[in-house]
Parts: structure tokens; sequence; C-alpha cells
């Protein structure tokens, strides 16, 4: 097997601008995109469009996108390893091969059909993103957003992607069973996990879709259980281990690399809007909670974390955590607050910046700028020689934080 290092090497050495050419696509420059007719389907007119910034492709007309590994296992019909030794070629990229073992020749092949089912399923909800659920998707994010981050909408059905993948696509019951999108009924038979909500397909750091995150949409739902929850995430499996995976870093690693620094907010939706904002090195760890794998993730492309959550007090509580965590870890660790609204209510990200009428990309970053230069509260600037015998100062400037006393 081909080590982890290796694979980031590749991925972060490969340009795919120049492999979308190499591959015999002309591209003319529009804006901050390079655009050209796409490799996958016929059109005369161009919709393939790459983002050299981001390190990304997406085809406006069919839909296809991903960064420079999706792009070679596609036009040369590869699988993901021999992408992975094709780039390095390309290269000169010396690959460490670990030793493979039966069991994990096995992995491997499950990983590879359980993936199809997940690019499946997010064919299907992004089928299924019409009428008001569309409305809803639209009114917080534009449609090129949406297509990128291929949001979709899993239909208040209780077999339709079951019934989808099993008859339609031909897949077989028992991979499906694998795959956590379905639970069973008392009956023995089997029912979709996500319904009527807006699906965020999360995706591993080469794009591929390993699990999907779905969020309730209060404007159209009629709730009979006030109890259910604003997302419902899949479960871990053999694709996706929650400790281990960040929302958006397969869209963020170039930009963290750029910038030097790695911005970590709470959910999907503030990611999704911080990107549409061209705010672009910003990722979400399904949740408040960082784990010593997400922050060890983030260390290889910087030292550098800047945690924007919410300002409530859970938000709050959530940052000392987890700045806490960053700091033991060697890191270099800064806070972004959101301002308050004057009357008392806190907000949220993705609130913040989708209640900003101008979207203008130098407003934008001016703004966060300004929010980053006036809320920003460094530890290392605070406290120069912090060492992990004096957390406790540190947990005392964040406990002042957290009753308003600074």
């Amino acid at each position: 097997m081909i080590s982890q290092n290796s694979i980031d090497t590749v991925i972060t050495s490969a340009d795919i601008v120049r492999e979308v050419e190499r591959a015999g696509v002309k591209l003319t420059r529009s804006g901050t995109t390079l655009k050209g007719c796409c490799p996958f389907h016929d059109e005369k007119t161009a919709s393939f469009t790459v983002n050299e910034k981001n390190q990304f492709f997406h085809c406006f007309g069919c839909g296809t996108g991903g960064n420079v590994v999706t792009f070679t296992m596609k036009k040369y019909n590869r699988t993901f390893v021999e992408a992975i030794k094709q780039l390095a070629s390309n290269y000169s990229i010396t690959l460490e091969e670990t030793k493979t073992e039966p069991k994990d020749v096995e992995k491997e092949k499950e990983t590879e059909l359980l993936k199809d089912v997940y690019k499946r399923t997010a064919q299907y909800y992004i089928g299924r993103l019409h009428g008001k659920a569309s409305e809803y998707a639209l009114s917080r994010f534009s449609e090129k957003t949406l297509q990128i981050f291929k949001i979709g909408y899993a239909p208040d059905e209780w077999q339709g992607l079951w019934n989808h993948l099993l008859n339609e696509c031909r897949m077989p019951e028992s991979l499906l069973i694998k795959s956590d999108l379905f639970r069973q009924n008392k009956n023995g038979g089997y029912y979709d996990f996500f319904r009527n909500r807006l699906m965020f397909p999360i995706f591993d750091r080469v794009g591929d879709v390993i699990a999907f995150s779905g969020r309730i949409m209060p404007s159209i739902t009629q709730l009979t259980d006030e109890s259910q929850p604003k997302y419902l995430n899949s479960s871990e499996s053999i694709l996706y281990k929650k400790k281990e995976v960040l929302f958006g870093l397969n869209f963020a690693i170039p930009a963290i690399r750029k910038y030097d620094v790695c911005i970590v907010v709470e959910g999907n939706a503030d990611v999704v809007k911080l990107h549409q904002l061209k705010i672009t090195n910003t990722v979400a760890a399904c949740g408040t909670a960082l784990s010593a794998e997400h922050i060890k993730t983030i260390s290889r492309y910087t030292k550098n974390i800047c945690l924007l959550y919410d300002c409530d007090k859970a938000g709050l509580e959530a940052t000392h955590k987890n700045a806490l965590k960053i700091i033991e870890a060697g890191l270099n660790c800064s806070v972004l607050r959101i301002p308050d609204t004057g009357d008392g209510t806190k907000q949220d990200p993705d609130s913040y910046f989708r209640s900003e009428k101008q979207f203008a990309d130098d407003y934008t970053r001016y703004t966060l700028r300004t929010l980053y230069t006036q809320s920003i509260y460094c530890a290392a600037s605070i406290f120069p020689n912090l060492q992990t015998n004096e957390m406790d100062v540190f947990d005392i400037y964040f406990k002042k934080l957290l009753e308003n006393e600074l």
C-alpha cells in the first residue's frame, strides 16, 4: 500500500491546470478561473472550469468535479492507487510503500465499492433538489456553490434511496446494508436514514464522498418532534472516522498553505458560506470538538489555527476547550469573534455573513481582516512564553472571556 505521507505529497505537488492541459483540454482565463470544453461530455459552449488557486475543477454542464486525483481517475479510467502512481511519475515523486496484507486488499476492495455507493447517493440527492427544497438552499447559497459542494436533498420518502440504488443502480443488498445509509425496521426491511433534509456530502482529502450530514430545513419542515436534531450525521464506518475527517478540507488545502492559517468553524453551513465568500481556508469538525487527530491533520499544512465559533455560551466554551488542545499540541492558536448585533442576539458565522449585503471579494476580505484586528485573542502574543504547565493562566483568561470581562 502507498503510505499516507506519499499520497499527501502527490496531492499537494500535482498542479490541476497542468494536468488538465496535459490531457488536451484548451483552457482560457476568465476572471479568477480558467474555462474550457469539458473532456467528459460533448459540448460546444465551454462549461468546464478550473480553479487554479484552490486546485479543483468543476463542470457546470455534467456536474463532474474534484481535485487533480479525481480528474486523473476519471479522464484515464484509473483507480485511486493507479492515479496516484501516474501523478507521482509526472512529478518525479518517489512513493513510499507499506507492506500489504491480504486483509488490506479486501479492505481496499470494500472501500472502493462503498465509495461508489456514496457517489451514486450524492447524485441521487442532487437530482432531488428542486421545489421548496431548492428555494431554501438558494436562499442560503449560490447555485454555483451548491454544485461545487454537491449539496442535495433527501426526499421525504421511506425507501426512495433504497429503491433507487437497489433497482435502478443494481447494487447488491448486502453492500447497501454496509453503507449505513439505511436502518432496519421491525419487519426486517430497510428504510432510508436521511429523509426531508438538505444533504451535505462529506469528502475525504482527495474529494471522494465518504459520508453525509443532513440539515433540517425549518422554513419548509413541519416538525412533529421538537427534539429532532438540527444535523443528522453518518455513523462511523470503514470510510468515515469522525475524529480524523474535517469538512471542507479537500477544498481548503491550497488556501491553507497559501495563507498559512486554517480557520475552524462549527458547522458545515459556516464552511460553505465562507468558501462562497472566497474565504477558502475554512474547515469544520462536524461539531465543536476538535480531536488530536484533527489538529494533527491541520498541522500537515500549517502551524496556525484560528477558531471562529458561535458567540453563544456553548461556542465560547468550545473555543476555550479547543484552544487549549491546539496550544498543547504545539501549534499557534487565535480566536476570532463575530460581533453582537446590538440587540443581544448572538450570531454564528453563517448568519453574520449571510446578513451582509455586499459580497464583493475585497469587501469580504476587508470585513474579515477588520474582525480579526478588532476581536482577535492570540495566545502567542498574550502569553509568549506559554508552556504546558502554565495552562491554568490561559484557563483564567478564557474564563474571563466567558464572563464578558474582556
